[in-house]
């Protein structure tokens, strides 16, 4: 789920569903791209993602650079 700005792009609010770190099978945790950094610097398939409207790279969040 995002929410995006006025004109449908540039997604400012991202809900990134990861188990729960109860779950036995857990193994990585979510850690925001460093403050500063533009987030694909740090993700390299976000930037799919964002452009095919979240059809392509689904995963992005769990491939970290």
């Amino acid at each position: 789920m995002t929410k995006s700005d006025k004109g449908g792009h540039h997604p400012f609010a991202l809900e990134i569903p990861l188990p729960s770190i109860a779950d036995p099978k857990h193994s990585k945790i979510f850690v925001p791209a460093t403050e500063g950094k533009k987030i694909d610097e740090e993700f390299p398939n976000f930037k799919s993602w964002a452009t095919s409207d979240g059809q392509n790279s689904q995963d992005w969040y769990m491939h970290r650079k």
